[in-house]
């Protein structure tokens, strides 16, 4: 099997030592043809300094130093723009990888002749010191007669295996061929787009259910704590999925629909999960109930009688702010009692 140049784009934020175990963990991996590219997002801390000093150590490293773009996105976009490898791989600057990280995941994309290749995490809650693992079992195979597209919106609807690019591996030539890019006026959900734009030119996925990458909530200078508070990112994002899939039959519309509800939840349990006050919380979930597009209750023949069911409960609570506080509270409670 070939050793191809693999780069992994790692954008800086302020993140200071706290990004030395990731920087450690990125020079230690057991594949070693790597393009290391480091962006310093215009750090006012010692983030710059420690990235000097490691690209001096380690002629892999590319090191951008950039004025702040304002998001993540922006510093992966440059950092996509210095890509010179086969494959290209995404870290966040206060996270962690396995040393197996790149080895597995270039293996398994060779191996499979997929276009992207998506791994397990481990899911580390800074705010109660609790790790958990996501993405480790299994998912449901595309089906003989499913569009790739369809098979993706059931996917999004079942888990959150693609969400993120961090625990992913692309090919270069699809990004380079499409200029694909993320969205830097985005400061949420733009993981989301930028996988969902480039699955319009793949035609595989495969997945590796090792949890591979350790990712952080709750850091200082994670943006999402904040930005998942605002239901209307959580629309915006909805409304760019209804343009990437045009569902050709109840079955996929229902699938489609189940999404919005999934996502109206999430960000109802966002809200309960925030460290705002009460009162502030019943505000943020006025938007969810002021929400008069959310989609009818599918058919469980399509979606399954669980999920039929967890949706009609919610949307019995979408009464007013209070009453979905309490549903979204007592469920989080069962939810977290199961997996203790």
């Amino acid at each position: 099997m070939s050793s191809p140049l693999v780069s992994i784009i790692i954008p800086f934020y302020n993140t200071g030592n706290r990004a030395q175990k990731l920087i450690k963990d990125v020079l230690d991996q057991s594949y070693k043809n790597l393009q290391i590219i480091f962006v310093n997002d215009g750090s006012t801390d010692n983030t710059l300094n420690l990235l000097e000093k490691s690209a001096e150590q380690d002629k892999r490293i590319t090191l951008i130093n950039q004025k702040n773009s304002g998001s993540a996105a922006g510093a992966r976009n440059s950092g996509l723009q210095k890509a010179t490898g086969e494959f290209i791989m995404f870290a966040d600057s206060d996270d962690e990888i396995s040393q197996q990280f790149v080895k597995k995941m270039l293996n398994k994309i060779q191996t499979t002749n997929s276009d992207l290749v998506t791994c397990g995490f481990k899911y580390h809650r800074l705010s109660t010191s609790t790790t958990t693992e996501a993405f480790t079992n299994p998912v449901a195979k595309q089906r003989p007669s499913e569009s790739l597209s369809a098979y993706v919106i059931r996917l999004l609807g079942n888990n959150g295996h693609l969400y993120s690019v961090v625990n992913k591996i692309f090919r270069t030539d699809l990004i380079k061929q499409h200029q694909l890019k993320f969205d830097s006026k985005l400061n949420f959900g733009e993981d989301l787009l930028f996988v969902l734009t480039y699955l319009k030119h793949a035609k595989q996925i495969s997945f590796l259910y090792e949890p591979l990458y350790t990712y952080h909530y709750g850091t200082q200078t994670s943006t999402v704590k904040n930005s998942s508070l605002k239901y209307e990112n959580w629309q915006q994002n909805w409304q760019f999925l209804t343009k990437w899939f045009r569902p050709h039959s109840p079955a996929e519309t229902d699938c489609l629909n189940w999404i919005k509800y999934r996502w109206s939840y999430s960000y109802c349990l966002a809200v309960y999960r925030s460290s705002k006050p009460r009162s502030q919380k019943y505000e943020l979930l006025r938007a969810a109930v002021k929400d008069s597009n959310l989609p009818p209750v599918g058919s469980p023949k399509n979606i399954g009688t669980g999920k039929y069911l967890q949706e009609k409960f919610y949307r019995v609570a979408r009464k007013n702010p209070s009453t979905l506080y309490k549903f979204i509270a007592a469920v989080a409670k069962i939810k977290q009692a199961g997996s203790s």
